[in-house]
């Protein structure tokens, strides 16, 4: 049997100073006014539209993901390599200003993009691969952005970021990311159009059971995959 060392006793004191709690506020005039409703009901109104916008716009985003990633995952054509590298290098430099403008230093910026770096080729292949697909997409569909357009959103953008429009306007033809920004836009426009036209249906929680995901795609009656026209 090893040999265990005898610990000697320690005495410890604790004076307690100040004890908090959370104390529900009270739904005075005080409370009501703070949030610029009438009545108690309204607040609770307006908690409970906001949240509903919040569901709405976190499934509406989980639907727009999932028909990029069937778009990406059923369309396969081969992407020229210098201009992969090409993309793969504006990515790069992208996040080389974003970091600089974070407050970084330079050593800092370096030892993070050493590791970005690994990850620029792939990204820039599916970023490549969207675009191309979404193009198409949005030439079939007949889908144009207007400059109105671009504003407005940019305009969303700024009052959440607590910035003048013309001033982040300016930021982003600055920093290279305003084509960006147009794209994402029209992309946008495409995705929801093609909603508007998708047989959605409701679909259960996933079971955590051995049973493979190509098993459950057939029962719940997927198509192939194949190509986009």
């Amino acid at each position: 049997m090893d040999q265990v060392d005898e610990v000697d006793a320690v005495d410890i004191e604790i004076d307690v100073k100040e004890v908090k709690y959370l104390k529900p506020a009270e739904m005075d005039e005080q409370f009501l006014q703070r949030y610029r409703v009438e009545s108690e009901q309204e607040l609770r109104d307006r908690i409970r539209d906001n949240l509903q916008a919040q569901l709405e716009s976190q499934i509406r985003s989980d639907m727009s993901e999932q028909v990029y990633q069937h778009l990406l995952g059923n369309t396969n054509f081969d992407l020229p390599v210098d201009i992969v590298a090409r993309q793969a290098g504006t990515i790069l430099q992208r996040q080389y200003i974003n970091l600089l403008s974070r407050g970084l230093s330079r050593e800092q910026v370096d030892e993070q993009m050493e590791q970005l770096r690994a990850g620029s080729e792939e990204q820039a292949r599916q970023q490549l691969k969207t675009f191309f697909i979404m193009d198409k997409v949005a030439e079939k569909l007949e889908i144009e952005v207007s400059e109105e357009e671009i504003n407005g959103d940019i305009a969303r953008v700024a009052i959440q970021r607590g910035q003048r429009p013309e001033k982040l306007k300016e930021q982003m033809e600055r920093d290279g990311s305003l084509a960006q920004f147009r794209l994402d836009v029209r992309q946008s426009k495409c995705i929801s159009k093609l909603l508007e036209s998708a047989n959605i249906t409701e679909a259960a929680p996933e079971e955590k059971s051995g049973k493979s995901k190509k098993a459950k795609k057939k029962a719940a009656g997927e198509p192939e995959e194949g190509k986009a026209e």
